[in-house]
């Protein structure tokens, strides 16, 4: 495919009356965040902070250098993954998941095209895992066993399992563990220099942010210990979301392995563009934007990008909930993009 869309190279720099705009915004929608939104230079974001307080103190700021539990936003790495593969010719759209787990019921007849756009018939069986798994292994065999069938194939239906098995599938293709290739193909190449895999990490406490909602709290069996809620959280989201990513090493995974490849994207655009939701390889596309979500108890995140005008914003909090981010997130969509911009996601 050749590109068809006018690519600027610079970026126009966000106003002081929408920072503040931005700012107002998150403190209205009490948000411990920061934006991370276009600056005069692709990969040093302008960041617009608020925080919070808690008991007559101010909470700890999230930080765009610290790691942050990214949840859904790794789908976009796992499928640029894919897409190295099948640009290789080491996988095709069309390929079985039975050739790669034929021990799954219906694998015969799940491509990976369905499982990219998440219309696989799969389903999540649990959002939760009993422990928070360390070995590589485990998190696939549970990735394997923690699946149902919503008996709807091709029909969208979201669910973590579909890029679970995709991470199995680029394992055994490329005959590296999903780990290995992850960090020489995808983390290296695009400069990605903090990001690093949630069992992999050894001081959780002093490298990742901490949430400062005290959800985890409901579950008894914790015992007031965030760091073993958010692991049972990431068991069951291998390939989909056990990957922790500073904000700013996410804008430039944006910025270096989607919007600098312009005719990657018109890809992602011909296959989404079938679907009943526009989706494919992590991203909600439609012409020349991409959007993704993610959450975790405690963490959300939302990031919109114009890839023809190289404008990008992105929003990270460690205290909103998913649904609470979903009403924030078109909110400062409108004030970035104004009103009038054709775009505009209803996920």
């Amino acid at each position: 495919m050749t590109c068809t869309h006018p690519i600027h190279a610079e970026t126009q720099t966000i106003s002081q009356s929408q920072q503040q705009q931005l700012k107002r915004a998150l403190k209205k929608a009490h948000a411990n965040a920061i934006i991370l939104v276009n600056g005069k230079s692709k990969n040093h974001p302008i960041v617009i902070s608020n925080r919070i307080s808690q008991n007559g103190k101010k909470t700890k700021a999230v930080s765009p250098n610290r790691l942050f539990p990214i949840a859904s936003f790794q789908k976009s790495m796992t499928g640029v993954a894919i897409e190295q593969l099948l640009y290789d010719k080491k996988l095709s759209l069309s390929t079985p998941l039975a050739k790669y787990c034929p021990q799954v019921r219906s694998a015969s007849s799940i491509s990976v095209q369905q499982m990219i756009t998440h219309t696989s018939g799969l389903a999540d069986s649990n959002d939760m895992a009993r422990k928070a798994w360390r070995r590589q292994s485990r998190l696939m065999y549970y990735t394997e066993t923690n699946y149902d069938l919503t008996g709807k194939p091709n029909q969208w239906h979201y669910a973590n399992v579909n890029y679970g098995f995709l991470a199995i599938i680029i394992g055994k293709v490329s005959h590296e563990s999903y780990y290995t290739y992850m960090k020489k193909h995808v983390l290296k190449p695009y400069h990605l220099k903090q990001a690093t895999f949630y069992s992999q990490i050894k001081n959780k406490h002093k490298q990742i942010t901490p949430s400062i909602n005290i959800s985890y709290q409901k579950d008894p069996h914790e015992k007031g210990h965030p760091w073993h809620y958010l692991g049972r959280e990431v068991a069951t989201e291998y390939g989909a979301g056990d990957l922790m990513c500073s904000p700013n090493d996410y804008w430039r995974f944006v910025n270096e392995a989607l919007l600098a490849k312009p005719n990657r994207l018109i890809r992602y655009e011909h296959y989404a563009s079938g679907n009943e939701t526009p989706y494919y390889a992590g991203l909600y596309i439609h012409p020349q934007e991409i959007h993704t979500n993610a959450s975790y108890d405690g963490y959300s995140a939302t990031m919109y990008s114009d890839w023809v005008h190289n404008k990008t914003i992105m929003v990270f909090s460690n205290n909103l909930s998913h649904k609470q981010m979903r009403a924030l997130a078109p909110i400062v969509y409108r004030i970035y993009y104004g009103t009038n911009h054709k775009g505009g996601f209803a996920y």
